[in-house]
């Protein structure tokens, strides 16, 4: 395709960018729609600004695409033994899974962690979905011995030998698909996935009366009123190591984790 002038974009070369969008990436609807709706607010700049005579995005009609997305649903303690104890879990699926019980990570912030991000005790997570992902995680005590460097090279990778796949070569991706083949299985429920450890590790801050804006900065979500680095020194990390410290899901899953032995 070639490049084409602003006022030269009509509805019907939206309708067709909509629709590539669709085939290459196959996101779910509310996500297509969200991306429309981005664009179409910077074409209404440009109207305003006198750069088009329209907006060709404006009030697009959109493809149906994927059908709304399986509810997520917190992870058991059963769920969690089951897939934990699996013989079709390797290393990489036992330590992803851990860290995110005890962190709420995202799996591509996990499979982009490497050893050099881990130091003063804490997980530095530089990049993410948003803005807000950039934030320090206190490293669980259960965790520890799981992501100990030892004689491994800082610049390693936590999840070692992933292969990046899917349209945005993302190291998750391929590692994604295994978990959804384990998970599949074991006959885990259906909304029974990785993302929604964040849920449960959000249900636990929940329950152990953690406010709304602290469980935020911890699992990475976006909030007006407390900007980033506000738990990076002093006092105010002890606070926050004592809250992820607090996490627990009994002493046959902690204990599991903590004493797993990496091969």
């Amino acid at each position: 395709s070639k490049d084409v002038e602003i006022k030269e974009i009509t509805k019907k070369l939206c309708s067709d960018y909509a629709h590539s969008i669709l085939e290459i990436k196959d996101p779910a609807h509310e996500t297509l729609r969200n991306t429309i709706l981005d664009i179409s607010t910077l074409f209404s700049w440009a109207e305003g600004r006198g750069y088009t005579d329209f907006n060709p995005f404006y009030r697009l009609k959109l493809p149906l695409g994927r059908k709304k997305v399986q509810e997520r649903i917190p992870w058991t303690d059963e769920d969690i033994l089951r897939f934990l104890t699996s013989e079709f879990v390797g290393r990489n699926d036992f330590i992803a899974t851990a860290i995110a019980l005890y962190t709420g990570m995202r799996i591509d912030e996990i499979c982009m962690l490497k050893y050099k991000d881990i130091y003063d005790d804490l997980f530095h997570i530089y990049e993410g979905k948003t803005e807000a992902a950039r934030r320090v995680v206190p490293v669980h005590s259960v965790l520890k011995n799981l992501v100990s460097s030892n004689e491994s090279d800082d610049e390693e990778y936590i999840l070692k030998g992933l292969v990046s796949g899917g349209y945005d070569t993302k190291r998750s991706s391929n590692f994604q698909k295994r978990q959804g083949k384990i998970r599949k299985k074991l006959d885990l429920p259906k909304g029974v996935v990785f993302h929604s450890l964040r849920n449960t590790v959000i249900n636990k801050l929940h329950n152990n009366m953690i406010p709304l804006y602290i469980v935020e900065q911890i699992v990475g979500h976006k909030q007006k009123s407390v900007a980033f680095g506000v738990y990076s020194s002093g006092l105010a990390v002890q606070h926050l190591r004592e809250i992820i410290n607090g996490i627990s899901y009994g002493s046959s899953i902690d204990n599991l984790i903590m004493n797993y032995k990496i091969s």
